[in-house]
């Protein structure tokens, strides 16, 4: 049964799922194999259900290959050593001249020299010399017996065989690119299994905790950054009141409010994609010695915190937890029409993201703000052949599959044993226990998003969109802040004076690096493309 249609975002990196083997390895590792790590947010409507539902597909019908293709070239050596060996070293001359694989079939990346003489050499141990000491063997036990059994045409006909498994495999994965992941795709199934169910409601939880340096996992790169420190003093007129007392949760909500407005009927909306959550991140590494941590279910990290732990830790800035209200922006805009109604241009979706994080403690009489900008670039175009690859099945399929990465089939054939033994050796691989460690790191390490994306932004209006969209909002939260102040009596010309420093002097960013031409001031990595800087 067919329900809504994939996000651009899903789609691609379901693809990468048979596209590239690293990619794909990588996301069932982390997140099936490594059950008791959390599990990073997805943004701008990426859901890992149907990638790791693909991810999974793809290595089965992979491991069926690997392991008919190594079985066909133990036969073709063991019923014709001499005749097979030169045809499978001609296969590793052309397999050495491959692209990166099958799996980038949009690059030309050639294999280093290292994965190479490896492929070789695991060829080399797992079929060639066990195929020769079998092939002496049987030799011996029949010496004397006349040779012309009729073997003499099974040898080639194994190797042929071997090729048309690669053949028949990459067709099949065409078919699965065009048929159920082209452009318009409908999610297809369900994802079935505890790990799945979970991690696909921990993409979407309000708890994140992390393992590393970086806090924003799955967000993208730091791109902007400032911070404001003021005192809470009552205005010169109001000195002989009470001191104003500001409520850091009633404070989020006022401007979690007023920024809401920015996406609502009730005044002009934003004409793009903007998601307002709460975000809760945790150092990863805990510490068991005294039970088990609040954090944690079992040897499960918690992914929700309900309403009253979140105001508790709104409230306690100086806990180990942090609490931010969380903007996610997308870059693609809506259709444009004209005054009758008529479509003037298509709506685009350009799945690069913008994550605006708002820190707003209260400490004693001081208020912090502080104010973070990721972007996300979008998806790797390699990637994006799903949108170049015939609809209808046959002979065009079939076509296209011989037509790119030629090259690949040989090394496919050449590589599988050593392939299928790495597999083997994969799924042998224990997991870890927690309750064995009393300190263990529950944290992400890895999204799946941010893994499949492009190095930066790709285009220069891409990034002017991004830093527009998020000047929008640093307007909108000061304006609620000093609204909010100011309804509490509280004097607000220090806060004023730090927001005009922001504007004139740029971005502060402590202790980062950033390259290409600037477009939001100092720290901003919105950057244009080589050969494509603003005038």
């Amino acid at each position: 049964m067919v329900h809504e249609r994939l996000r651009n975002t899903t789609r691609y990196l379901a693809a990468a799922a048979y596209l590239d083997p690293g990619f794909r390895d990588r996301a069932l590792y982390a997140l099936i194999a490594r059950r008791h790590h959390a599990v990073a947010p997805s943004v701008g409507g990426f859901d890992l259900g149907p990638v790791l539902r693909h991810c999974l597909y793809s290595r089965s019908l992979l491991t069926v290959r690997e392991a008919a293709v190594t079985v066909m070239l133990l036969l073709a050596l063991l019923f014709n050593f001499q005749a097979t060996t030169p045809w499978l070293t001609v296969l590793g001359v052309l397999a050495a001249f491959a692209s990166g694989g099958f799996g980038t079939l949009g690059q030309r990346r050639r294999l280093s020299p290292v994965v190479v003489a490896g492929l070789v050499i695991g060829f080399f141990a797992l079929v060639v010399v066990p195929a020769l000491l079998l092939t002496r063997y049987l030799g011996e036990a029949s010496s004397g017996v006349e040779e012309d059994n009729g073997s003499g045409w099974m040898a080639p006909l194994m190797l042929v065989a071997a090729i048309a498994t690669v053949l028949a495999y990459r067709v099949r994965v065409y078919r699965i690119l065009s048929e159920r992941l082209g452009p318009g795709a409908g999610r297809t199934g369900a994802e079935a299994g505890p790990r799945m169910t979970e991690v696909k409601l921990a993409q979407h939880g309000n708890l994140t905790l992390y393992s590393g340096e970086n806090p924003f996992v799955g967000a993208g790169e730091l791109v902007r950054a400032w911070t404001i420190a003021a005192e809470l003093d009552r205005r010169t007129g109001d000195a002989g009141r009470a001191p104003a007392r500001v409520d850091a949760v009633d404070l989020h909500e006022f401007v979690g409010e007023r920024l809401g407005q920015m996406r609502t009927a009730a005044e002009p909306a934003m004409p793009v994609h903007l998601d307002i959550l709460d975000h809760v991140i945790a150092q990863g590494r805990l510490n068991q010695l005294h039970g088990e941590h609040p954090l944690l279910h079992g040897t499960r990290p918690r992914y929700q915190l309900s309403d009253r732990e979140l105001q508790a830790v709104i409230r306690n800035p100086q806990s180990g937890a942090r609490h931010y209200r969380w903007i996610v922006i997308g870059t693609s805009g809506e259709a444009v029409t004209d005054v009758d109604g008529e479509e003037v241009l298509p709506a685009e979706d350009r799945d690069t993201t913008v994550s605006i994080f708002i820190h707003l403690a209260v400490e004693g009489r001081m208020l912090y703000t502080e104010f973070i900008v990721t972007a996300l670039p979008p998806v790797r175009g390699a990637y994006r052949v799903v949108d170049e690859l015939p609809r209808q099945a046959g002979g065009a399929l079939v076509l296209a599959a011989l037509s790119r990465a030629p090259f690949a089939l040989a090394r496919d054939v050449v590589g599988a044993p050593a392939r299928l033994l790495r597999r083997i050796f994969m799924a042998m691989r224990w997991p870890e226990d927690p309750d064995r460690f009393v300190v263990y790191d529950y944290g992400a390490r890895i999204s799946l998003r941010e893994a499949g994306a492009e190095p930066r932004i790709n285009t220069f209006l891409e990034g002017l969109d991004a830093y527009k969209y998020a000047k929008l909002v640093e307007e909108r939260l000061n304006n609620a802040v000093l609204d909010f102040l100011e309804d509490r009596g509280v004097d607000t010309a220090a806060y004023r004076q730090q927001i005009a420093a922001v504007i004139n002097n740029g971005t502060v960013v402590n202790g980062g690096t950033f390259n290409g031409t600037n477009i939001g001031g100092q720290g901003s990595q919105f950057a244009a493309p080589a050969g494509k800087g603003a005038a």
